[in-house]
């Protein structure tokens, strides 16, 4: 019995340092810019987030998301990622924006490109 705290304290720990490691994400848009820092492509931002939100309830409800609970929440997750995709976000961690800002920029303005 006197393992038993030890091991529920080393899990505490394990789940709090794992909590830390997420990263904090940011929508781009296809030529870079950062869609939540302009208050209208903010607001456009605000309207996605609200639709793919409500895309992947609906998903909740009515879809068959993979075997279970192992998988369930990554495909889920999924269908309001691919969502933003279509509307044309680029999802990028935060310390990775000025590298993608700059390849997305530079594939904006390569000719042949609308």
């Amino acid at each position: 019995m006197g393992k038993l705290p030890i091991n529920c304290a080393m899990l505490a720990g394990a789940v709090l340092a794992l909590a830390g490691c997420a990263k904090p994400m940011v929508y781009l848009l296809p030529d870079g810019r950062v869609a939540a820092s302009d208050p209208v492509l903010s607001r456009q931002l605000a309207g996605d987030v609200a639709v793919c939100n409500d895309e992947r309830a609906r998903s909740v409800q009515g879809g068959d998301h993979g075997n279970g609970s192992q998988t369930r929440g990554a495909e889920v997750n999924e269908v309001g990622d691919e969502c933003m995709a279509d509307k044309g976000y680029v999802l990028v961690p935060q310390d990775e924006v000025p590298d993608m800002q700059r390849k997305l920029a530079a594939s904006a303005a390569a000719p042949g490109r609308n």
